[in-house]
Parts: C-alpha cells; structure tokens; sequence
C-alpha cells in the first residue's frame, strides 16, 4: 500500500466548541490508479472530526521508530512550519507546532532575490547579514509563542500576509538583514517552546531545516544540550512516519495521541483509495 499526505494548503485549527478545517492536495484515486496500489490519504480530517487540531500527526509513529529506553529525545521538524515531538520511554509522546520554520525564510528570499532563489541553501544568506532588533522584537511578541499545546499553525499565520507585515517593518532594511532576522525568529520560536515539555537529552533536528547551517548555529547557541541532524534519517522522517500511520490504519488502530492534539479520543487516520484492477468481474 502506499501512504500519501499530500501537501497542505489550508489548515485552520479549531477554536471552542468549533471544528477545524485542514485541506492536503495529491489526489490519492490518481496515486492509486498509476501504482496499482491501494492508497491511504487525507490523514488529519478524522482527529479534527473529534474536535483535535489534525496535528501533528507523526508523535505515534515518532515513538514507533525513535523511542529510546531511558532517554528523553526531542525531534524538531523543521519543514514550511516546525513541530517537535518529544519522546520519554513508554511514556505518551508530547507534540505540537513550535511557530514557522521555513516559510518565512523563503518568502523572503524569493522576494529580495526575485525568483532567482526560492531559499537560503545552507543558511549562507542568513549568515552575511546582521539582526535588526526592532522587527526581532516584534516578531517575538506574537501571540502564538505563548499559547499552551495542544496547538497547531499553518501559512494562514505565517504566510504571505504576515510577511507582508514583515516588510512593512523592515522599513527598507537590507535583504540579508531581514533574513538573518527571520531565521533567528524561527530559531528563537524553537527554543521557546521547549518550557513547555520536559528537557530532552538529545535534540534531533529534522526536515530542509536542518541543512540551514545558520539555523543550526542558532539553535546551538540557545538550547543547553547536544543538537544535531537526525543523521540519514532527516530527510526521509515524515515519508516513513506516514509509513507507520498508513499500517497503522491498516491494522485499524489510532493513529493519533489526543493529548497531543486535543481530540475527545483516538481515530482511525486515512481515506482509502482503490485502484480500477481492484474491480471484481463476475
């Protein structure tokens, strides 16, 4: 079979007693039919069905495959937005989205840089500019960094419009000014979030994130413990975490943690899709 999260292009997470919305494209039926496969897609709609934020979705499979004996691991995915996961033993895991993680950066690039860059390959921007303190500030006061997990956020919070503000800001500042600004903002926003779990032992950085050597660097500077990409595994993590979720709905078993994201109980993630060969002929 084959496990498909598609891309997310609209996540609005619940507020009160009011359902979420999310929406992921990749039509699984098309995956479906050229794989010759059965398909599990559309992963989030059955948690927020339940009144949980559809995210994240990768703290089960996280402990599936990463959970250490005895030790305490954070593993900070830094992808358009960024969420950690925290794992301790047996125990439940703890997740959920820390603010941006590179949307902004490549919002910024593509707009200095005029398409000729979609992002800062190794961080390399970042490093040739300097922190404008008054749009660091700002950005440091949104109310999204102080708000209590279970939590999730998408582009409708850090996208185009909030960069648009980001501009405004900047006053006409350097490019590579407001890049290093930004970085150290998502930077910033990661290490915030870690008071509201217990300290991990090891911080694994995964996702396009943790090739931004100057994101690294920052990281390094503001978290007291050992941070590091999570080794081979960085790039591949969410292709086999989704993996897991799909033998997860496989096997008919919950897919997500509801303390993790807030829903009433645990649900079966996924949509299945069949391809046509799977037709029965009388």
């Amino acid at each position: 079979a084959v496990a498909s999260h598609g891309q997310t292009i609209r996540h609005l997470p619940p507020r009160g007693k009011k359902l979420g919305a999310t929406m992921q494209i990749g039509q699984a039926a098309i995956i479906a039919q050229q794989t010759g496969l059965p398909v599990i897609s559309d992963f989030r709609v059955a948690d927020m069905a339940l009144g949980g934020h559809g995210a994240p979705l990768v703290p089960q499979a996280d402990k599936l495959l990463f959970a250490q004996k005895g030790k305490t691991l954070a593993i900070q995915n830094i992808g358009g937005m960024a969420n950690i996961t925290v794992l301790h033993g047996e125990n439940p895991p703890c997740a959920f989205d820390t603010g941006p993680g590179n949307a902004l950066l490549d919002l910024a690039v593509t707009h200095y840089y005029e398409g000729r860059s979609q992002c800062d390959f190794g961080g390399k921007l970042a490093a040739k500019g300097c922190r404008i303190s008054s749009l660091y500030k700002w950005l440091m006061k949104h109310p999204f960094l102080k708000k209590k997990p279970p939590k999730s956020t998408g582009r409708e919070a850090f996208g185009e419009e909030f960069f648009a503000q980001v501009l405004a800001r900047a006053k006409g500042a350097p490019a590579n000014d407001v890049i290093r600004t930004l970085t150290e903002f998502t930077a910033a926003s990661i290490a915030q979030s870690l008071k509201f779990v217990e300290t991990p032992d090891i911080f694994y950085v995964a996702g396009g994130g943790a090739k931004n050597e100057t994101l690294m660097a920052e990281l390094r500077r503001r978290l007291a413990m050992k941070v590091e990409p999570l080794g081979d595994l960085a790039d591949w993590r969410e292709a086999l975490c989704f993996a897991a979720l799909g033998y997860l709905f496989l096997q008919g078993q919950g897919g997500a943690e509801p303390a993790v994201t807030g829903a009433s109980g645990p649900a079966i993630l996924g949509k299945l899709s069949l391809p046509a060969q799977w037709v029965r002929k009388n």
